[in-house]
């Protein structure tokens, strides 16, 4: 079936086997339909009822995004016991549990449906991309406790995925070149005095790595790296669960590239990233988007500190009001 989708207007098409789901979804394509912030479940609310939620896979974005998700369906359906369960037969949890839903994430893996109980199908980044519409981002909450000194208050935070899963998704060494070669221009002007590794990550042989590099991969708590991204002048690194993890922390200046789908691009205020596709991940792009990110450094941070201090102002008249 070919058809048209209402919200983005983009040509689709399914097979025959998808055509009741898609005419269930009212031609709503994968890319734009929402089941939770839309509401289109049944009931909603019901006071006691219980609703499973299938497990979403250990990936760190994957786990940032679904967050915000979570919120806003506790949010709905405040009166309902949500059973979030784990790798299992889902038809057994159906009878132990006996739900009123079963929500199935587009992120479960190694797990069947249900064949005793039909589940409402949620896709994780697009239900995060509608509440972002809204002003709700995903939160990564980081205290005190988590602060680590790297000798100054004027650094990079840099992520270059270099893993052996999914080799494919790694930070390409050509490109990683150029953002350390960028960097250096403002490292030499005093703007930064240094960029932090961080993440689970190794560094590539492939890479020319300048002694401005302050290595903290494979040391730090998800906590401890999200404090360094929230202080940092600019975060830079390639799709991956870390760029989701500093945007949650309140990162301010941000670009990440090689995105592939765009409902997985960062959840954040949008004057606070540059998001490259991965067909416009090029080293010309790349250079553009940190020359303007870092030449407007003290703007950003300016104007995101006029943002805090008005939202600060609009929360506390509200607090007032009731």
């Amino acid at each position: 079936m070919i058809f048209t989708c209402p919200i983005c207007k983009n040509e689709c098409s399914c097979t025959r086997e998808d055509e009741p789901r898609f005419k269930a979804q009212k031609l709503e394509c994968d890319i734009c339909y929402s089941a939770i912030v839309k509401k289109r479940y049944r009931p909603i609310n019901k006071h006691g009822g219980v609703t499973i939620f299938s497990p979403i896979n250990s990936a760190l974005g994957d786990a940032v995004v679904e967050r915000v998700v979570r919120e806003r369906y506790k949010r709905d359906n405040p009166d309902e016991r949500i059973v979030d369960i784990a790798l299992c037969d889902a038809d057994e949890a159906v009878r132990v549990y006996k739900p009123d839903k079963f929500f199935w994430a587009s992120t479960t893996q190694f797990m069947n449906r249900p064949k005793t109980f039909k589940v409402v199908n949620y896709s994780v980044p697009v239900e995060a991309t509608w509440l972002a519409k809204e002003g709700f981002y995903p939160a990564w909450p980081h205290g005190k406790e988590d602060f680590v000194d790297v000798g100054t208050g004027r650094f990079a935070v840099l992520n270059f995925r270099n893993i052996v899963k999914c080799t494919w998704k790694n930070a390409e060494p050509f490109l990683v070149n150029v953002v350390l070669i960028e960097l250096n221009k403002y490292v030499e002007s005093g703007i930064i005095d240094k960029a932090v590794l961080v993440g689970n990550d190794v560094r590539d042989s492939a890479v020319y790595w300048p002694e401005w590099i302050d290595d903290r991969y494979r040391q730090l708590s998800t906590e401890q790296i999200a404090g360094l991204c929230a202080r940092s002048k600019i975060f830079i690194g390639k799709d991956c669960g870390i760029a989701h993890l500093a945007a949650a922390a309140g990162a301010r200046n941000m670009i990440v590239w090689g995105y592939t789908e765009k409902q997985w691009i960062v959840k954040t205020h949008p004057g606070r990233f540059t998001a490259l596709m991965k067909q416009n991940s090029t080293v010309s792009s790349l250079r553009a988007a940190i020359k303007d990110r870092m030449e407007k450094i003290d703007d950003l941070f300016k104007m995101d500190a006029i943002q805090q201090t008005v939202a600060l102002g609009v929360a506390q008249q509200r607090a007032g009001n009731y």
